[in-house]
């Protein structure tokens, strides 16, 4: 046998699972900035004066992806900024085996 062996490609299910894990990222930091600037007020729905807020809100998600000859790696990272201010930051590293892939 050759020491020189084709280079794999990366399975179908590893990409899945990186936009599944964006896309999460993404609808969370929207859900999160979302959830902190509503207004729960009950006079809101007797047509009370209300004010409006405009905000500028930001999600960013970045993905490395990588592997060694027994593992894929994967990290992710999601920041969400409102207006300039940091509403979260969070960070996921996952190592997953490559189960003959």
């Amino acid at each position: 046998m050759s020491e020189l062996e084709p280079t794999r490609s990366v399975p179908a299910r590893v990409w899945i699972f990186a936009a599944l894990g964006a896309l999460a990222l993404h609808a969370g930091g929207v859900a999160l900035a979302v959830a902190h600037f509503s207004s729960e007020d009950p006079d809101d729905a007797d047509g009370a004066p209300a004010i409006e807020i405009g905000l500028d809100v930001m999600a960013r998600a970045d993905s490395t992806f990588g592997a060694t000859p027994e593992h894929f790696h994967v990290d992710l990272r999601l920041r969400v900024t409102a207006d300039g201010r940091r509403l979260a930051d969070r960070r996921w590293r996952e190592r997953l085996p490559r189960l003959g892939a």
